[in-house]
């Protein structure tokens, strides 16, 4: 569980910086190259949550 956190705060730092990007009209290619970032982290946290989900429970 503390990766999925990891990759929680990492997308959402990631986002503060494209808006970022977005604000000072930065060049698209840097926009899309963090997009993809972005995008990819999304994808891996999502995979990850499942797995953790389906996952027995440890006592």
């Amino acid at each position: 569980m503390k990766e999925i956190q990891k990759i929680k705060v990492e997308i959402e730092t990631l986002k503060s910086q494209l808006r970022n990007y977005l604000e000072r009209n930065a060049d698209l290619e840097e926009v899309l190259e963090l997009n993809y970032k972005i995008d990819k982290l999304i994808v891996k946290f999502y995979q990850m949550k499942k797995v953790d989900n389906t996952s027995p429970p440890c006592n």
